[in-house]
């Protein structure tokens, strides 16, 4: 039993190291069989990161004519867009209100990644709303909401930010009364695990306690 913890430890030690890449969801081009769209289900991983949503995820060519953006906007990285968008995104169904969550497996300690794009008149029903909910082990942690009267373009791109210790982000965008259907995409997600000598300490802090209480009961 000591043996196995020790082993699991240093297996999860790893696993932390591990991340730490930018997933941008460009290995999955050219799509197929389509090259415009993939519907990857209610379930998609990549790069470490679980993808899940209520309606089914698209894998999307940027510019394409199912990237859900009108008239033809293409988020990327010429003007006026701040960041490259890159050639593939991934994004809900572009039907009403919408909904992600991004589950990691290990302990973060920040989070970027870039959304595009929420937009919509202010005051009327096409007016968009994201919440950005950050979760560890399945406890709320705290959330960023970003509207259209914090954007000013159309297609823009948005970087959404966060530090802190969390294991969890969930995504919803809404319209007031749910009366538009909401056409977005995330990219460029850039992970930051928690540091492994902090993950090294845990570990040795808790293989300590375990060699503190067998002592114990050795003595019992």
């Amino acid at each position: 039993m000591y043996k196995a913890s020790i082993l699991a430890g240093i297996f999860a030690m790893s696993t932390t190291a591990a991340f730490g890449a930018v997933v941008d969801f460009e290995n999955e081009s050219p799509l197929n069989p389509d090259p415009n769209v993939t519907n990857v289900g209610t379930s998609y991983s990549n790069g470490g990161i679980t993808f899940t949503s209520t309606e089914d995820m698209q894998l999307v060519k940027t510019g394409g004519p199912s990237n859900g953006f009108v008239p033809n906007d293409s988020p990327n990285n010429a003007n006026p867009f701040p960041v490259d968008f890159g050639d593939i995104f991934l994004t809900g169904d572009f039907n009403g209100n919408t909904d992600m969550t991004l589950s990691f497996g290990t302990d973060l300690a920040a989070l970027s990644f870039d959304i595009v794009d929420i937009d919509g008149p202010n005051n009327t029903s096409n007016h968009e709303t994201f919440v950005f909910s950050y979760f560890y082990m399945g406890a709320f942690v705290d959330s960023i909401t970003v509207s259209s009267d914090d954007t000013t373009l159309d297609a823009e791109v948005v970087t959404v930010s966060y530090s802190g210790l969390f294991d969890e982000v969930q995504i919803v965008g809404t319209t007031p009364g749910g009366t538009r259907n909401i056409g977005w995409g995330i990219d460029n997600i850039n992970v930051t695990a928690v540091p492994l000598p902090a993950a090294g300490f845990m570990l040795l802090s808790a293989l300590g306690g375990m060699g503190l209480m067998r002592r114990r009961k050795r003595a019992s």
